[in-house]
């Protein structure tokens, strides 16, 4: 897109730590601590601003939280001494958080730190990051820091308020401490701020999905599991169709929140249709959105089709097949199908795709929505068509939904008109599964004893699901 900073790995370089290690005592077990310096401004608008903590990690600091962790995994889950030990290493781990989220080691050892951590510990080492957020977001280490600083809003929003002692005189000092709402909704403020540059960073756009999972208090299965991989994004795939959510409780402004961030795309919506990196945003936003701000979801959703539909229209017919034809924004158009109330979807199949229902049965996109709902609609346009379904890899899967949600009678056209073409099915590596699954030889020779197979099978359909509306 040209809109994001030098690589993170580079921009580290370029701020390379001032001055010499610190000393600690020896046998202290404490991690040693650089030296620091003075901040200096970014060289240009479109830089990363200038870090205000040196990155260097020292080995004695990385030895100190490789033993700390390891002791705490094997620690008591409860208990006053764990939870002192806790604080303890987490106070440290605030004093070098840069260091450490920008280490790859380092990195991995401050994730697992923060799943032990408590509201407050949490709300420091995030606060001690903050000011350095671009650097964070987009450095390949980093990034993974700050989402799994937001995965354990989850856990930290439902536990009880912390008793804590007064903080030291030192620490009061430096003024009160924001609060983990405050914290999430100051990250929000500031992304809004430079969407396009977040959601356009290969690294800083996992920040963006994974917000927008805590502000809608909806985590995706696809997206916690590809973050407790510690995967590198390069090697990330899209959102796969299907996902197992899990729900949460957020603060009301929390959603108040999601809707604001989400309206940033609407002001380039054009960018999120067609850039790799940014449409995977929208494409969480959208699953987001669909269960906790439904309106604002069919809003966005009527956003990508006008901007679609407005396009120049191909030959053959509306300029949404083409899009459907293009890796990026099919992606994008399945989930937009996906989210869609059926009579919006079913209107928008009318309006774009009329006379098209053969050609996106056989999409390998386009033929996924088909499989949901109003099937004697798409069986009356299909009727005819049914033997190029079959020999086809996705038309089959198309009609072998289509099929087992038939009545009797529309068993029985199908069949029919599958056995005309019977020996070309047969060979097909496609049709022969469809004309197994519809059990055709026994249609063709014994038609009685497969009215009576098919009648059973419906039959035990209607109470199913008689059972299941009870």
């Amino acid at each position: 897109m040209g809109l994001g900073p030098h690589s993170p790995h580079k921009a580290g370089r370029r701020f390379p730590a001032g001055g010499k290690r610190g000393r600690g005592a020896k046998g202290s077990g404490r991690p040693t601590s650089g030296r620091q310096r003075e901040p200096r401004p970014p060289p240009d608008g479109r830089s990363e601003p200038a870090l205000d903590a040196p990155l260097h990690l020292s080995s004695e600091a990385l030895g100190y939280f490789r033993r700390a962790l390891s002791t705490l995994k094997e620690a008591p889950e409860t208990g006053e001494e764990r939870e002192l030990m806790v604080r303890n290493v987490l106070k440290e781990a605030e004093a070098q958080a840069l260091a450490l989220a920008t280490h790859r080691t380092g990195s991995e050892m401050l994730q697992e730190l923060l799943g032990f951590s408590p509201r407050k510990p949490l709300c420091r080492v995030w606060a001690a990051l903050r000011s350095n957020l671009r650097f964070v977001a987009c450095h390949r280490s980093g990034v993974h820091v700050l989402q799994s600083a937001l995965l354990q809003l989850p856990r930290l929003l439902g536990s009880p308020a912390e008793n804590e002692e007064v903080e030291e005189e030192e620490d009061g000092k430096e003024g009160s401490l924001e609060t983990l709402e405050e914290l999430v909704q100051g990250l929000a403020s500031e992304v809004c701020d430079d969407f396009l540059f977040y959601c356009g960073d290969t690294h800083s756009s996992f920040v963006v999905r994974t917000l927008l999972q805590v502000l809608g208090g909806t985590l995706l299965e696809s997206e916690r599991a590809r973050h407790r991989g510690f995967q590198s994004p390069e090697t990330q795939r899209a959102p796969p169709r299907e996902c197992k959510p899990t729900d949460f409780e957020v603060p009301e402004s929390f959603l108040n929140g999601l809707q604001n961030l989400s309206s940033c795309f609407l002001k380039d919506i054009a960018v999120f249709i067609t850039d790799k990196i940014s449409s995977f945003c929208l494409q969480v936003a959208l699953q987001i959105l669909h269960r906790k701000l439904p309106q604002f979801c069919a809003h966005l959703c009527n956003a990508v089709i006008g901007y679609l539909s407005n396009r120049n229209s191909s030959a053959d017919g509306s300029p949404l097949l083409l899009f459907l034809r293009d890796q990026t924004s099919s992606r994008l158009l399945e989930q937009v199908l996906l989210v869609l109330e059926p009579p919006r979807l079913w209107s928008l199949f009318e309006d774009h795709f009329q006379g098209q229902l053969q050609i996106l049965a056989a999409h390998p996109i386009a033929n996924f929505p088909l499989q949901r709902k109003q099937r004697r609609r798409v069986l009356k346009t299909l009727k005819g068509q049914y033997v190029a379904l079959a020999c086809s890899r996705h038309g089959s899967r198309v009609l072998d939904v289509i099929w087992s949600g038939a009545s009797l009678g529309a068993r029985k056209e199908i069949a029919a008109e599958l056995g005309e073409q019977n020996q070309e099915l047969i060979k097909d590596p496609f049709g022969h599964h469809v004309a197994r699954n519809v059990a055709l030889t026994t249609f063709l020779k014994r038609r009685e004893a497969w009215e009576q197979q098919q009648g059973a099978v419906a039959k035990r359909r209607r109470i199913l699901n008689s059972i299941l509306e009870d």
